[in-house]
């Protein structure tokens, strides 16, 4: 549950099979700019080694769950 809002979001940025378009579009009419896109704006050098390692691991996650989400699509 801790990670459920990440995984609704990147669903939401996938291209569904069904209606060949991203539910965020069809929903929102735009794709919202994800949180992580917000904070590679910032300079790294202000982050903490803390937050680095988190926006690192958080990375990763969405890159598994967005390969899941293709998979899936795929079968």
């Amino acid at each position: 549950s801790e990670w459920l809002h990440l995984l609704e979001f990147a669903y939401n940025c996938h291209e569904s099979t069904l209606t060949s378009s991203l539910p965020f579009k069809l929903l929102l009419g735009f794709v919202p700019t994800s949180p992580l896109e917000r904070v590679a704006r910032i300079k790294t050098p202000h982050l903490t080694a803390e937050a680095t390692t988190f926006l690192n691991d958080l990375e990763v996650h969405r890159q598994d769950v967005r390969n899941s989400i293709a998979q899936t699509q795929e079968a």
